[in-house]
């Protein structure tokens, strides 16, 4: 097809997709029974986002005595062969720490979002992806894979990592948590970045491509 034929028209996200203000994390913390500090994934829980790969990270991350206060959420509706994920938490000696909250709706999805130290999304393969955009509007550093559209969406306001790499998803969280500079400089540009998707420009931008047709 004659490339001059081809308009892409990215996806947006939520206007409701905002940082919520730190006391309100905080009880939501609390009233969830989450710990103080925590590493958040959610999506479908099916082999495609590869949640396995975080567990046995989060697992490499509990060695260090320094982290025996983080736990890791895991948020969402199970998929296909989500089985394999709990034999992989099974296997954990630190499956206590270890909280699956089921599917939520979209109010606590924020809340989640906000009240994380860092969202994990090393999924094998995107159509687009929301979850790391929609972490970044709410102020939480992303660290996620450098694969099918996640680059394009994500640019460099993420950490991206070889989602197979274990040690590499291990070592970057090891960063995000010690490395309050990091951490920051991320959620500045995530804000930034995530600011170009809305559902207003992508509908403009479909309206635009059907008049010119």
């Amino acid at each position: 097809i004659d490339p001059s034929r081809i308009e892409v028209v990215h996806s947006g996200i939520s206007h409701s997709a905002v940082k919520a203000d730190k006391n309100l994390a905080e009880n939501f913390k609390k009233s969830k029974g989450l710990p103080k500090r925590f590493i958040l994934f959610l999506g479908k829980l099916e082999p495609r986002k590869n949640i396995t790969g975080i567990i046995k990270a989060f697992n490499n991350l509990k060695t260090n005595p320094e982290n025996r206060d983080l736990g890791l959420v895991i948020a969402g509706a199970k998929g296909w062969r989500y089985g394999d994920i709990m034999k992989e938490v099974e296997k954990s000696y630190h499956k206590d720490q270890i909280i699956f909250t089921g599917q939520i709706n979209d109010k606590e999805k924020f809340l989640y979002y906000s009240a994380a130290d860092v969202f994990v999304y090393p999924s094998l393969f995107e159509g687009f992806g929301f979850p790391p955009l929609e972490a970044m509007c709410c102020g939480t550093p992303v660290i996620s894979s450098r694969n099918s559209s996640i680059p394009e969406v994500l640019e460099d306001s993420a950490i991206l990592i070889d989602p197979y790499d274990v040690m590499e998803i291990e070592m970057w969280i090891t960063k995000l948590l010690e490395n309050k500079d990091l951490g920051s400089a991320l959620i500045k540009k995530g804000l930034k970045q995530s600011s170009k998707f809305s559902w207003h420009d992508t509908a403009i931008r479909t309206l635009n491509v059907l008049t010119k047709i």
